[in-house]
């Protein structure tokens, strides 16, 4: 854990549009959580193990597990975004605790439920780098 935040760089503007960014996201991912959980509920498991149809059964388990994997990336996701609107609440959205520094607007704008900062790429679009 690195040093303690100062107060919030960012504008109350737009927290207020983070907030609302990523409650719309939470949302959307448990609206495909328990879409994704109902398909996978439902199915019906029709793997016979016989030899004919191998190729169908080897499918339809592959199928399956790709769901589970979805399913596990959403609830992940979810994590992420109660952890980052937990933050907003406690006036510490956006600060890397790894780094000790503000994550820079433009990233959270991209990824509003970041919690680490990146080294920004030579030649982004920042023009920093640029010649």
């Amino acid at each position: 854990m690195s040093d303690t935040p100062g107060k919030s760089p960012y504008k109350a503007a737009f927290l207020t549009k983070q907030k609302a960014r990523l409650i719309e996201e939470r949302n959307r991912v448990l609206e495909e959580i328990s879409t994704d959980e109902d398909e996978f509920r439902s199915w019906s498991g029709d793997v016979d193990g016989g030899d004919a149809f191998l190729s169908d059964d080897a499918t339809a388990l592959a199928e399956r597990q790709l769901e589970m994997s979805l399913i596990e990336n959403a609830r992940f996701v979810l994590g992420e975004i109660d952890h980052a609107l937990k933050a907003l609440d406690a006036g510490m959205y956006g600060w890397d605790d790894k780094r000790g520094v503000w994550i820079r607007a433009e990233r959270l704008e991209v990824l509003p439920w970041a919690r680490e900062e990146v080294d920004r790429i030579p030649g982004s679009a920042d023009g920093d780098d640029l010649d």
